[in-house]
């Protein structure tokens, strides 16, 4: 509803590794969705990730790039979180990092959205909804953090979920440290996907630290949308 499937899937993957782990969740995530995939394998340091986001073209939400962020960028690692961190900087196309602590059994299944009454949230919405009719998963759940930024009143939520199109489980939470509840909220759900919106000025609001943090801490991979507003 409202928004169009996702059409494409893209990994990146450092070819020393023997056991790819983007591209095997990238290939999951293609056979469930029923959506092409391709799989881009570079030795570290022979392209620079920016590089292949222009190769992509301006492609947008239809679009994911997978990627790995395990390493620390020495020779052999996986590749390191800054480039994951180069590639959302680009704001091109939304980015599924699997961290150091990610991990999935079955492959990718629940939705846990996270928004607060930033603009960017906008962005994360209606990529669930991409995710959604793509992957149907088997949960969604919206976890609208009232703190630090704070929200607007409970009817508004509620017109901003019809408005785009979800059905899913919205759940608010009052917190100081969104990393840790969002974590939380995941935590209970079957193989979760956690979606966040990059801030449209990075480093200079809490939702930067936020998708960082998630990132290098969360058990469930990280998809990072751009934000256009």
């Amino acid at each position: 509803m409202g928004q169009p499937p996702i059409t494409a899937i893209f990994a990146l993957d450092d070819r020393r590794r023997p056991a790819p782990h983007a591209a095997a969740v990238a290939r999951r995530l293609g056979v469930t969705g029923r959506v092409p995939t391709t799989v881009y394998t570079v030795a570290h340091g022979a392209a620079e990730p920016i590089e292949l986001v222009d190769i992509l073209g301006h492609r947008g939400g239809d679009t994911i790039m997978v990627m790995d962020a395990h390493g620390g960028g020495f020779p052999g690692d996986r590749l390191s979180d800054v480039d994951v961190e180069t590639v959302i900087a680009a704001g091109r196309i939304p980015v599924f990092a699997l961290g150091p602590r990610a991990a999935t059994r079955s492959g990718p299944d629940a939705l846990v959205v996270a928004i607060d009454q930033s603009t960017s949230s906008d962005a994360a919405l209606d990529f669930a909804v991409r995710w959604r009719n793509t992957f149907s998963p088997s949960e969604v759940v919206v976890a609208v953090l009232e703190a630090p930024s704070g929200w607007r009143e409970t009817d508004e939520v509620d017109e901003v979920m019809v408005g785009h199109g979800l059905d899913g489980l919205v759940e608010r939470v009052i917190t100081l440290d969104p990393c840790r509840s969002i974590c939380e909220t995941a935590a209970v759900l079957h193989d979760p996907v956690v979606v966040v919106a990059a801030p449209s000025s990075a480093g200079t609001s809490h939702w930067y630290s936020t998708a960082r943090r998630l990132i290098r801490s969360a058990r469930c991979p990280v998809v990072v949308v751009p934000n256009h507003a």
